[in-house]
């Protein structure tokens, strides 16, 4: 059985490998990979393992990025310290949860059930991945560490009211008109966010539903959000979400 492991900690990585060894001696780790562009360049070079182990916040970002290149037949076990990623990671073929740290119980328990997987009959893959999915109420980031200057700085959700990308920096603004950079992708932060709060408006930007102080239409294919704090903020809706952004409104 060949096995990939997609972990940016290189003595968890080490120690999963061991722990995998010691299961079945044959098992062949095929790779370790930390980060996305890694795994990314893996899989368009072919490579199709058996079985997938991944974490879920790697070095660039969330392994999600990685693994939507993945070979859709290929199952992975994700090991991560948080909860609030499960049911993405069943969108992600995700079929085990184990929280971190992870001991020799819990890998073996989630490779007996990827055995049976194998063994089993379609209706009860079925059953198991929707029973594994069920487990988990999702959960979304509502604080987020921020590295500024020589200090750390923790903002929550509710403080954010837009995140914009430029140059492929990303920017938190901040209510009090605050404005820091913040290394992770928009396409990693809708996945985190609540999609009942935050929206996202263009690939340029992400706005909270109580930071918008007005909505102007500038044309039949493009509207303008106002946000009081950030006048000259430049967040717009194109054509093509103008629905999706209107129901969100609504809702």
């Amino acid at each position: 059985m060949k096995i990939i492991i997609i972990e940016d900690e290189h003595l968890s990585a080490m120690r999963l490998a061991r722990l995998l060894k010691k299961f079945d001696p044959a098992i062949e780790i095929e790779g370790s990979f930390s980060t996305n562009y890694e795994c990314i360049k893996y899989f368009q070079n072919g490579g199709k393992p058996d079985l997938i182990f991944s974490d879920i916040r790697i070095a660039d970002g969330l392994s999600f990025d990685a693994l939507f290149h993945a070979p859709e037949s290929v199952p992975v076990i994700f090991t991560s310290a948080y909860e609030e990623y499960a049911l993405k990671a069943f969108e992600a073929n995700g079929i085990g949860y184990i929280m971190k740290p992870v001991t020799e119980q819990s890998l073996a328990e989630a490779m007996k059930k990827f055995e049976r997987l194998l063994q089993t009959s379609n209706k009860t893959i079925i059953r198991d991945i929707l029973s594994f999915s069920n487990s988990f109420h999702q959960q979304y980031r509502e604080r987020f560490l921020i590295s500024w200057k020589d200090s750390l700085i923790s903002v929550t959700a509710d403080d954010i009211l837009f995140f914009s990308s430029n140059n492929s920096q990303t920017f938190i603004y901040c209510s009090a008109n605050r404005k820091f950079p913040f290394d992770c992708s928009l396409e990693s932060l809708e996945n985190q966010l609540d999609p009942t709060r935050f929206f996202r408006t263009s690939r340029n930007a992400i706005v909270n539903i109580k930071a918008i102080s007005q909505i102007i239409t500038m044309s039949s294919r493009k509207l303008k959000i106002e946000i009081s704090e950030f006048p000259d903020a430049e967040i717009t809706v194109g054509k093509e979400r103008i629905g999706l952004f209107k129901k969100w409104l609504g809702q």
